[in-house]
């Protein structure tokens, strides 16, 4: 089955999924830096769109869309001062 039609994936399939290693999967479970479950307190699993999310987090802007916030900005304080 495709890991892309899958929710729940395992350790190695996440692997696979994110091109994490197991081992660096397993320090971030340890440091509960990533989401996981452990229905029986042993085996790792992890839910495909939790990943996803993780993966997409914490963006860094290009120099372009902070240029653009910044004039978006400019713009604003202007109308704000206007008389």
């Amino acid at each position: 089955m495709s890991l892309n039609i899958k929710t729940v994936l395992s350790m190695d399939e996440c692997s696979e999924y994110t091109g994490l290693t197991k081992n660096y999967l397993y320090k971030l479970t340890h440091n509960k830096q990533i989401p996981h479950f452990k229905p029986n307190g042993k085996k790792l699993f992890f839910k495909r769109q939790d990943i996803d999310n993780w993966l997409l987090s914490n963006k860094v802007d290009s120099q372009n869309d902070f240029d653009e916030r910044a004039m978006e900005k400019v713009f604003e304080l202007n109308e704000l001062i206007k008389p």
